[in-house]
């Protein structure tokens, strides 16, 4: 059995529905607000009750969450969600991630406006990093890229 504290007054549930909650929100900042306890009790509570909330945090970490993202999701301080990705053997990218824009996406874009300055503008990404990504497009797959102004020097030497 579990007590929940609210207003001074316990209210008994039985350990499944605490447990039940943690499963069906994967939150712990939800648990918490319902079952009133520390970052600590909780977690060591739900273990008592064959919950292993490292399991959650690693799927989590798996499937892509930042750690600023966790620590809103369960209410901590995004420092403990660090650490506790080091803990579990995840690796800490340092930075930015990297620009994600499929080939597709970019040949569309760069279809559309014309101009890869254009293309980068409607993507929201500098044009630099557009020209980065542009150049790592399959050379099948671009086609022939047509001739949109540019410098007479780079023209005549095409021509």
């Amino acid at each position: 059995m579990v007590i929940a504290f609210s207003n001074e007054e316990g209210v008994t549930t039985h350990h499944s529905t605490f447990v039940e909650l943690m499963r069906s929100s994967r939150s712990l900042a939800t648990v918490r607000a319902q079952y009133r306890g520390s970052r600590t009790n909780v977690i060591a509570l739900l273990s008592i009750f064959g919950y292993d909330f490292d399991a959650l945090l690693s799927d989590q970490f798996t499937e892509g969450y930042s750690d600023i993202g966790l620590a809103d999701l369960h209410g901590v301080d995004s420092k403990w969600i660090a650490f506790k990705r080091t803990q579990l053997g995840f690796t800490v990218g340092i930075g930015r991630p990297r620009c994600k824009i499929s080939q597709d996406r970019l040949l569309k874009a760069y279809e559309e406006a014309g101009t890869k300055a254009g293309a980068a503008r409607s993507l929201g990404i500098s044009p630099a990093t557009f020209r980065k990504l542009f150049e790592r497009v399959e050379p099948a797959s671009k086609g022939a890229e047509p001739n949109k102004g540019g410098s007479r020097a780079f023209r005549k030497r095409v021509l």
